[in-house]
């Protein structure tokens, strides 16, 4: 299944501000919107 196109652009413009606002790592803030997506899920 593939993403729609406003969907990834939404999640790496969102992605791309935190990386700008904080300087955190890419691969940090994947790691946690993954983690927040299985805890909220109960997963």
């Amino acid at each position: 299944m593939e993403l729609p196109a406003d969907l990834a652009r939404a999640l790496r413009r969102c992605t791309w501000m935190i990386i700008h606002e904080t300087g955190r790592d890419q691969r940090d803030i994947m790691q946690e919107m993954v983690l927040d997506f299985l805890v909220k899920h109960g997963c």
